[in-house]
């Protein structure tokens, strides 16, 4: 078994420990000394089963002091493309935690929760400036063509979906302290919307990652799903409308927090079809969002 894992990090000594007293025999690799490669990467991700945010930690502090921003000139083409695309599955993973953490707290009405998602959001809008920048330069300095030109351009779209899923789970989260929490009856579907809407962002990014469009399409057809959810939704805010006039306040809070979910699809499905149009090249029209 390998074991790859940073030596002073005290998570990893606890899973060291963990495995030792298993008995399992292991060989240990020290990430930062011995990284693993981008083939690596793929193939463990395609392995797992787990969400590609469990693979990055955008909080850590080397994470944080990379200096893009003086590293980007002294850069080749192909650096800057392969940084591009890294930075482009990072800031998936930070949507993936904005929408999750929305969702969370949608149901625990938990205050720290609802500070994370605002901390994820900002995170997400710096990742946007990062990416613009590379692409930028991209265009400016190397002139790309073919693939190269399409993941750019496609870049530059996803970023500004990625962005507005960002500022939506943050408006979610916002959102719910404002709703008492014995209006949010059970029998709503919002939660099964909020799962559903979280699985078309995991998959959209996961599309992007395995340059996979099958997975592209699916999250095109969930879409349906969500908009199904939606107008259940609805219908259930009415009802309770006219049971609970009082609450009607509360419950048009509940509809906007519906509809938030429902615009987080729709720029899910943005992000697959910009994956298409990677991968084939073949022109889309993408929902049209706010």
């Amino acid at each position: 078994m390998l074991f790859i894992c940073y030596p002073k990090c005290s998570t990893c000594k606890k899973a060291e420990q963990y495995l030792q007293a298993k008995g399992l025999s292991f060989t240990v690799r020290d990430i930062k000394t011995d990284n693993p490669t981008a083939d690596e990467l793929r193939t463990w991700y395609a392995a797992s089963g787990l969400p590609l945010k469990r693979f990055f930690n955008t909080s850590g502090n080397l994470y944080k002091q990379l200096g893009l921003k003086d590293k980007l000139p002294t850069m080749s083409e192909d650096e800057q493309l392969e940084l591009l695309n890294t930075e482009l599955i990072r800031m998936g993973a930070l949507c993936e935690d904005g929408i999750s953490q929305a969702a969370k707290v949608l149901v625990t009405r938990d205050e720290a929760l609802r500070r994370a998602v605002d901390e994820t959001e900002q995170e997400i809008d710096r990742k946007e400036r990062e990416i613009e920048a590379i692409c930028l330069r991209l265009l400016l300095q190397q002139q790309p063509v073919a693939k190269d030109l399409r993941l750019i351009s496609a870049a530059m779209k996803m970023i500004a979906d990625m962005e507005r899923i960002g500022d939506q789970a943050s408006d979610i989260a916002e959102m719910v302290e404002h709703i008492r929490a014995e209006v949010l009856p059970g029998s709503l579907h919002i939660a099964e919307m909020a799962r559903a809407a979280v699985k078309m962002v995991t998959n959209s990014v996961d599309s992007f990652v395995r340059r996979d469009i099958d997975i592209a399409r699916a999250v095109e057809k969930a879409d349906d799903e969500v908009d199904a959810l939606f107008n259940k939704v609805k219908s259930e805010i009415i009802a309770l409308i006219a049971e609970k006039p009082e609450e009607g306040e509360t419950c048009l809070d509940l509809l906007m927090v519906a509809k938030y979910f429902e615009r987080i699809g729709d720029h899910a499905v943005n992000i697959a079809e910009w994956v298409v149009y990677l991968e084939t090249a073949e022109r889309i029209r993408t929902k049209k969002t706010v």
